[in-house]
């Protein structure tokens, strides 16, 4: 019996701790707290409508079965597990494992496992590891992402530092458990480049081409114009920071122009003067019948000129479409500015040491010793130089650039009106010019005996063409004289036949008349005549034809 009593408070303390369930229409939250299971319930559905609307353009359809999600909760660190099973083309057996403090699980974890759901509902299949945990933790706050960024580039150029081929082509986690935190990071740094430069729809755009072509190469050449390599730089130079620690951000603005587009001949006359002079920006321009292609261009999400693409501190803010003023430009850029002399020196106060502070007065300057007013000086004259000499390599840059792309135009420009020819003997070697020379030379002289041979046998040609056209004047003529000779040969053959037929009308005439003493009818007797004529006519012709036959 005491036993039995002492099971009772273990039962009730079990059944409290089973107590907290939340049901939404995809998920089951079991949690020890009521209140935080409701609440991670209601930001996975949240979620996953977000990431669905964001990611894949559409919402899901409501699940079978709800993801079941176990929740452990205190001050421990963060993270979670969402497996499932795919069978013959279905997502089942949903279950999400999810742990850490009550803000990480809501404003990290959730997010980072929901997107998986997401994402295995989309393909049906495993996901390359990188790019599923790198775009998980796109998703996450930006206290939890440093953190793998930071750990990402840290490993860069050290012996922790995972290989880019392995990167891509792993299917499991790394089997160090040390280097996991670091997959992680270095995952997440190429995914947030990719993310950050074309957006989440381009990104599954890209996935979906990988399982068509299998290849990453193809992928990475589609979506984003750079092989694998270029695009892990890319994302490295990215979070670089710069080599003269600066205290104002760098923009530079990409423009795109083309010719026979008066905008944009608009925009080059009255805006670009003002833009150039701008400072902290640079500038660079593309000619899009030289300089870029349109299949690039539309991956940048540009269809039109002009248009201008918008980056801060290397990371690009804004894609702008069709004409724009050097202020609306310069606004989008509004973190450029010019550098202050005295700011950040370290100087808080300007007033005489252990005076009352003046703010009345016209230069609060004027109480330094003259060692300070030296040494505030000598700073602001280091920090202007800075500012000065980043300005002229700046526009040494723009200058370069603008010079380089002069410089191609012109080179396509003479090398549209070269010949065939001309182009072959550009990068030829002098062995190769002299064989060319010696065919030339073979071409001209058969090019001059063609030329003799038809001039020599020009008249000859002519005669022999005067010959057959008498010929075949004269074949016409007697071609025409015997279809003559046949038409009168028919109608003198009708004559006699006529003749004939007259003859006999008459003598059977006269010898009826005779033979009746003259009392026929000339009716009846002409109808008697035409009777025995008609008779003797078929009679010849029939032994006409007997004859022939």
């Amino acid at each position: 019996m005491k036993r039995f009593i002492l099971l009772i408070p273990l039962l009730l303390c079990a059944t409290a701790l089973q107590a907290a369930e939340y049901r939404t229409p995809n998920f089951t939250v079991y949690c020890s707290d009521s209140d935080l299971a409701q609440q991670i319930g209601d930001t996975a559905e949240h979620f996953r409508k977000q990431h669905a609307q964001e990611w894949l353009g559409t919402e899901l359809p409501k699940w079978y079965l709800p993801c079941p999600v176990h929740v452990k909760f205190g001050q421990i660190s963060s993270g979670g597990a969402t497996s499932f099973t795919f069978d013959r083309g279905e997502v089942t057996g949903w279950k999400m494992d999810i742990y850490g403090t009550p803000d990480r699980l809501l404003d990290s974890v959730v997010p980072h496992e929901v997107l998986h759901t997401i994402f295995a509902c989309r393909y049906r299949r495993a996901l390359p590891r990188w790019a599923d945990e790198g775009a998980a933790t796109y998703t996450e706050s930006e206290a939890e992402q440093k953190q793998y960024r930071d750990a990402g580039l840290q490993v860069v150029g050290t012996q922790e530092h995972i290989p880019l081929s392995n990167l891509l082509s792993a299917t499991e986690y790394p089997a160090d458990g040390r280097k996991v935190f670091v997959f992680y990071g270095q995952a997440f740094v190429l995914a947030e480049y990719l993310l950050d430069l074309k957006g989440c729809p381009e990104y599954v755009s890209f996935l979906d081409t990988y399982f068509k072509t299998g290849s990453w190469e193809a992928a990475f050449e589609k979506h984003y114009g750079q092989n694998p390599g270029e695009a892990y730089t890319g994302a490295i130079t990215a979070n670089k920071p710069p080599s003269t620690p600066v205290d104002y951000d760098t923009y530079h603005i990409d423009i795109f122009v083309q010719s026979d587009c008066p905008p944009c001949e608009k925009f080059k006359t009255e805006q670009l003067p003002a833009l150039m002079k701008a400072k902290n920006l640079k500038v660079r321009i593309y000619d899009m019948d030289k300089d870029y292609t349109w299949e690039r261009a539309k991956q940048d999400g540009i269809t039109g000129t002009p248009a201008f693409i918008v980056y801060r501190n290397e990371r690009r803010q804004a894609v702008l479409q069709g004409f724009r003023t050097a202020e609306e430009l310069l606004a989008k850029c509004k973190g450029a500015k010019t550098v202050k002399a005295a700011q950040g020196i370290g100087i808080g106060y300007f007033g005489p040491v252990g005076g009352a502070r003046n703010d009345n007065r016209a230069n609060p300057h004027q109480d330094f010793s003259p060692a300070q007013r030296q040494l505030l000086n000598d700073m602001i004259d280091q920090r202007s130089q800075l500012a000065i000499n980043q300005t002229i390599t700046d526009r040494m840059g723009d200058l370069t650039g603008l010079m380089k792309s002069e410089i191609k135009s012109f080179a396509l420009e003479v090398q549209a009106k070269l010949t065939d020819e001309q182009k072959a003997l550009i990068n030829a070697t002098d062995e190769q010019k002299s064989i060319i020379a010696g065919f030339k030379g073979q071409i001209e002289a058969v090019e001059a005996e063609k030329t003799a041979f038809i001039e020599k046998h020009a008249a000859a040609l002519e005669e022999q063409k005067k010959q057959a056209e008498a010929l075949a004047a004269e074949v016409k003529a007697a071609k025409d004289a015997a279809a003559d000779a046949q038409t009168e040969s028919l109608s003198l053959k009708e004559k006699l036949a006529n003749l004939a037929k007259d003859g006999v009308k008459t003598a059977a005439s006269g010898f009826i008349g005779s033979a009746m003493g003259g009392t026929t009818p000339p009716a009846l007797a002409m109808t008697l005549i035409g009777g025995i004529a008609t008779f003797l006519w078929n009679r010849r012709k029939k032994d006409e034809l007997a004859k022939k036959a």
